[in-house]
């Protein structure tokens, strides 16, 4: 059976990334909590960009805007993970690990190669919050707001332009 992981190891095999590390599943569900508390809203919605949405981040619907993430401007390391599968044995723990990239450009390729899932972006500093989900949308929290909004802002400026 593939789960996001599977795939996501998969692609980083295909490209021959090696700058990249896998955390440990205490430390990424530790990082997700410390996530969770600072952007998502609490209660019942299961998965964490619908809780975004409610509390504090900006939605776009865009079949490509995933491919935008690559030119995101974080000079430092990225991390990445996914929404854990509804049927997993340990339900607090929605999280399988967490990855950490050099840069955003090497993470977004491994993503490239199979984006059929819904993935969680951020920064050792968690002051931003990506997401891409399978339903095709994009959701910004934090500092990525504003990166979002301007992306937008360019994005009908080229159409215009057409």
């Amino acid at each position: 059976m593939w789960t996001p992981e599977s795939i996501f190891l998969e692609g980083i095999r295909d490209l021959g990334i090696t700058r990249f590390r896998k955390l440990e599943l205490a430390e990424a569900n530790s990082i997700k909590q410390l996530i969770e508390d600072k952007f998502a809203e609490r209660g019942t919605i299961y998965r964490l960009f619908e809780r975004l949405i409610v509390c504090s981040g900006m939605l776009v619907f865009n079949k490509q805007a995933w491919q935008w993430f690559r030119d995101y401007p974080e000079p430092s390391s990225v991390l990445a993970f996914f929404e854990k599968d509804g049927k997993s044995e340990v339900k607090n723990k929605r999280i399988e690990h967490m990855f950490e990239f050099e840069s955003i450009k090497d993470l977004i390729d491994v993503y490239s190669e199979g984006p059929i899932y819904t993935i969680y972006i951020t920064n050792r500093h968690y002051d931003y919050l990506l997401a891409y989900t399978v339903e095709d949308s994009i959701i910004a929290a934090g500092v990525a707001m504003d990166w979002l909004d301007a992306r937008l802002m360019q994005e009908e400026t080229s159409d215009t332009a057409r």
